[in-house]
């Protein structure tokens, strides 16, 4: 089970004596040895965006816009036979309504292709990363690497992939990218890593998709900082970095030039110290613009005292919704949602043009224990189709949260990787041209999909019904 807390999972660190070396010169890639190869789906099954008979399962949708009405959702598919997995791709050209056939995307050397992430620079041109790896057979030792596609403005197919991860430390293990652009049009795509010269965050950054300029956010030995995410402001070079340290919580770091570098001096910490005990395992998320910045982070379930948690297998029940007025300098308005009787999964937040926020997640609708021993297997999920959901809350220019409404329901609730049916542990979740947008998993016939929604203004502000399904959703 991977929902656990990350005052058990984490050492304790020197919360302020991170480093922040120089960013490496601009540097330009070869295309990677990947393959782009054309993978059309079958046209006359409108029931999904990416169901096909040779993958098992098709999780962690992603999605971002460009404009004109272009939506762009990539997901990750895992293939029957032990195949390795790769990450595919589908554009709409109005806003969701028909779609182009689905474009595969294969790590080179035989690396599994998994944890997509997109996004949209100013000029129209769509990113998406990736992670490619193999395990090496050499006590566990893998092989990991990032690779960056970009589809031309009004193209619907990706070019050839580049590595952007392979100037921060050969031979370094590295976890899920995420990705975003600034309002200056530069394309950020941040990642956590480890390796023997320390454990830190590395970063890419480009303004033309062809040359990349590596660096480091942050690099320490034993650093241990876990499931880094990237936002950017939409209107300014501003950027910040949310992320899990086992000595404060949640932190989070900003950039005020593209990315270029992150001063020590503009890192505060988001949780509060009686929450540090309760951070879950989960990656914090943000979104911002300018002086205002939104972090999201779960939280586990009260717990007597650290001894007890450090015997538990605790897993989220509650999503704490920061927010600065300051650049991420300080936090002084805290929501907490509790879902009592319910974990809460994979929090994901969208920001409309007015500064609200809306976040969304996974929540079981089944009771479950306080706690499970640890090492102990916990209780099988309930069979029944409508188990979970996936649903949200609006938070308005105050930091109220609205009752939490369902985006798609009669979900499988799945915790654990190995189930067949598991979600994956994200989603896509974005608001544009006045309507929420969700790419999420559809796993209520066993086997995960890809499926596609909108909601529209009215129902996203309170109206009913509060989810409108595409046609192009199951």
């Amino acid at each position: 089970m991977r929902r656990i807390a990350l005052a058990f999972l984490l050492p304790v660190l020197c919360g302020g004596c991170h480093s922040t070396p120089t960013a490496a010169p601009g540097l330009t890639s070869a295309p990677a040895e990947a393959a782009a190869l054309a993978a059309p789906l079958d046209p006359t099954d409108p029931a999904a965006l990416s169901r096909t008979a040779e993958d098992v399962a098709e999780i962690d949708p992603t999605l971002t816009f460009a404009p004109g009405g272009t939506v762009v959702v990539a997901w990750t598919s895992v293939r029957s036979g032990g195949a390795p997995s790769v990450v595919r791709a589908r554009f709409s050209r109005d806003g969701g309504g028909t779609w182009e056939g689905a474009q595969t995307l294969a790590s080179p050397e035989g690396r599994s292709s998994s944890s997509a992430a997109l996004a949209t620079d100013g000029a129209g041109n769509v990113y998406l990363a990736w992670l490619g790896r193999r395990e090496l057979g050499d006590g566990g030792a893998e092989d990991s690497h990032v690779y960056v596609a970009r589809a031309d403005a009004g193209a619907t197919s990706f070019g050839s992939p580049i590595e952007v991860s392979n100037e921060t430390h050969k031979g370094a293990q590295i976890q899920k990218p995420w990705m975003t652009s600034t309002g200056k049009g530069v394309v950020m795509v941040t990642w956590a890593y480890t390796h023997t010269n320390g454990d830190g965050v590395g970063i890419a950054t480009t303004k033309d998709g062809l040359t990349w300029k590596r660096g480091i956010v942050i690099e320490r030995i034993d650093l241990g900082a876990k499931l880094p995410y990237i936002c950017a402001s939409p209107r300014s070079d501003q950027a910040w970095l949310a992320y899990l340290d086992a000595d404060s919580g949640v932190r989070l770091r900003a950039s005020d030039d593209d990315g270029a570098s992150w001063a020590p001096a503009r890192v505060a910490t988001v949780s509060l110290p009686e929450d540090k005990a309760r951070v879950a395992l989960e990656t914090p998320v943000c979104a911002g613009d300018g002086e205002d910045v939104t972090v999201a982070f779960a939280r586990t379930r009260p717990v007597p005292d650290a001894g007890a948690l450090a015997m538990a297998d605790s897993a989220p029940t509650g999503i704490v919704v920061a927010r600065s007025i300051d650049g991420g300098r300080s936090f002084d308005i805290r929501r907490t949602y509790e879902a009592s009787g319910q974990l809460v999964l994979d929090p994901q937040v969208a920001r409309e043009p007015d500064g609200t926020t809306d976040i969304a997640f996974y929540a079981s609708n089944v009771d479950r224990p306080e706690h499970v021993a640890r090492g102990a297997e916990p209780p099988p999920p309930s069979p029944a189709p409508d188990a979970a959901a996936l649903r949200w809350l609006h938070v308005d220019e105050r930091g109220a949260l609205s009752a939490t409404r369902v985006a798609r329901d009669h979900l499988r609730f799945e915790p654990s990787a190995s189930a067949l049916a598991w979600p994956g542990s994200y989603f896509g979740w974005n608001w544009n041209d006045g309507a929420l947008f969700v790419a999420s998993v559809d796993n209520t016939e066993g086997k995960p999909h890809v499926a596609f929604a909108r909601i529209g203004a009215a129902e996203a502000h309170g109206a009913a019904p509060a989810m409108v399904d595409h046609p192009a959703s199951h």
